[in-house]
């Protein structure tokens, strides 16, 4: 009928095609992402570590000002320094510190003024 063929034996044809289906096997799975695991961890502690820097300027915004007698404009300013300073530094100087010192070296002078930045700010005053 239609030019098919009957196949003699449906038994050998049945058991050739459970043999193809068993030897296919599902693609193997990618490998967990760990880079992207790590990276991820790297920057949600960064953005920990600034949500803290916010709280404590503004948990010690009423000692400033009434110890320097600060307006509410310097207050305000005081509060979002962090913010508009670290923003004219990514806009201003990250793109062309990259292009002129590569990609390792201005993670190294980065990281470096951290370093000078927290070591300027941790010992105590009095």
């Amino acid at each position: 009928l239609f030019g098919l063929k009957r196949p003699a034996n449906i038994q050998a044809l049945s058991e050739r095609l459970m043999a193809t289906m068993e030897s296919t096997d599902s693609p193997p799975s990618p490998p967990f992402p760990w880079r992207v695991l790590l990276v991820s961890i790297i920057a949600s502690l960064n953005n920990m570590a600034f949500g803290y820097d916010v709280g404590v300027v503004s948990g010690s915004l009423l000692d400033m000002a009434g110890s320097l007698d600060l307006s509410l404009s310097e207050q305000e300013l005081a509060t979002s320094g962090l913010n508009f300073v670290s923003g004219i530094g990514a806009l201003a100087g990250a793109g062309f510190v990259m292009d002129s010192l590569g990609r390792r070296a201005t993670l190294m002078v980065s990281s470096l003024l951290l370093v000078i930045g927290g070591a300027f700010v941790t010992p105590p005053h009095s």
